[in-house]
């Protein structure tokens, strides 16, 4: 008797406990359909002609997740389905695409600030621009985006300053006129960046800072060290119908780093000097809000 009494006190234990992380979870999901007319130059696509073609499906934006809060711990997950450009372009499906992770990561409370771990967005991640049709916006021309939109880290959080310490990025390539240090990419410390929050009424402005060093190797196990900083400022400004969004980032070596850019900016070492490469970037966005209500049933007489 003693014991069905404990196996039935355990099991009330055990569905209060799931009861209440049900009900701590929520769930979300973004179907998104793009239905856009492209007109390509043959310069722009590297081809022999000029190309015009209507896109109608679904947009490899959508995702869905979870979200789950606790009393000192939260986590979150997101996936997302991709197509496969070569097939699935063709027929708006996508039975040929893939399901990618974008999000995986935990995150505990602990007094005086927070400790997250997982794969999450980089602190160098400013969302300045909205235009949708390529997946970032307008983020490689003169935004302040990574390559890899969400790395594995763990991060630190105090208040309004945040700590990060992110996989370095090892992909990139150094040349010089004797040859090209791709042979591998030796990397000691993980990449770290910085970051400072400021919001006021009616605007909010993002500090961030990033540090990163790697040494490129030769097939000949001849080393060179590729340091790489990033430095950037956003600012969104709400104006009520309006809002304005500014990003001006500094970059040495960004390619390097893992900047996400329209234009190489990787290091370049020549016979006797090393030759950075140093971008300064401004991206401005703008736009007008604008709202419509339409009427449900009439209104009443008064």
């Amino acid at each position: 008797m003693k014991k069905l009494i404990v196996i039935l006190a355990v099991i009330a234990m055990v569905g209060a406990f799931t009861a209440t992380a049900i009900a701590d979870v929520s769930l979300y999901g973004s179907a998104r359909f793009g239905t856009y007319s492209v007109d390509s130059d043959k310069e722009f696509i590297s081809n022999a002609f000029d190309d015009r073609d209507t896109e109608w499906r679904m947009w490899n934006l959508s995702r869905f997740g979870a979200t789950f809060k606790g009393d000192k711990v939260d986590g979150k997950f997101e996936m997302d389905a991709r197509i496969n450009q070569s097939v699935d372009n063709t027929d708006g499906g996508t039975g040929v695409g893939t399901m990618r992770l974008r999000l995986l990561y935990g995150s505990w409370d602990f007094g005086s600030g927070k400790l997250m771990i997982g794969q999450n967005y980089p602190l160098y991640n400013f969302a300045i621009s909205s235009v949708a049709y390529t997946t970032g916006g307008l983020q490689q021309w003169g935004g302040v985006a990574s390559a890899t939109p969400r790395l594995s880290q763990i991060r630190l959080t105090f208040g309004d300053l945040k700590l990060a310490f992110l996989t370095p990025n090892t992909k990139g390539t150094v040349a010089n006129d004797q040859g090209t240090y791709d042979s591998d990419m030796d990397a000691i410390f993980p990449k770290i960046e910085l970051e400072y929050d400021l919001k006021l009424d009616n605007m909010a402005f993002q500090f961030v800072g990033g540090y990163q060093s790697v040494d490129a190797v030769n097939a000949a196990d001849d080393n060179k060290n590729v340091t790489s900083y990033v430095a950037a400022a956003s600012g969104k400004f709400n104006f009520g119908p309006a809002y304005l969004n500014a990003a001006l980032s500094y970059r040495v070596n960004g390619s390097n780093y893992g900047v996400w850019t329209a234009v190489d900016e990787a290091a370049q070492f020549e016979v006797v000097i090393f030759r950075m490469q140093q971008h300064l970037a401004l991206l401005v966005h703008w736009a007008i809000k604008l709202t419509i209500c339409l009427p449900l049933r009439p209104a009443p007489d008064i």
